[in-house]
């Protein structure tokens, strides 16, 4: 699920985060796809109106590619910013 179809329905990302119940700062971080848990999330928040392309099968299925991609690009987030915290000091 791409950002802009999210911001068609929600206008801003203060009004998405806030409707998911998370800061701008964390939407502003998922760049410009909204990971694919979140998405569900989005799919009922929008009672279908936005779509998921991820589905829970995948996972029965044994498909966690994409999470863990998810999980890789979070941590790599993280990360840096740990990095940048501690050259400022």
């Amino acid at each position: 699920m791409h950002i802009t179809a999210v911001l068609r329905v929600f206008k801003t990302k203060s009004n998405f985060a806030r409707c998911m119940g998370v800061s701008k700062a964390t939407v502003s971080s998922w760049g410009d796809t909204i990971p694919p848990l979140r998405s569900l999330q989005v799919e009922k928040i929008t009672k279908g109106v936005l779509t998921s392309d991820f589905r829970f099968e995948d996972l029965i299925r044994g498909d966690m590619s994409i999470l863990e991609k998810q999980w890789s690009t979070a941590n790599d987030s993280k990360q840096t910013s740990l990095d940048d915290t501690s050259k400022a000091h």
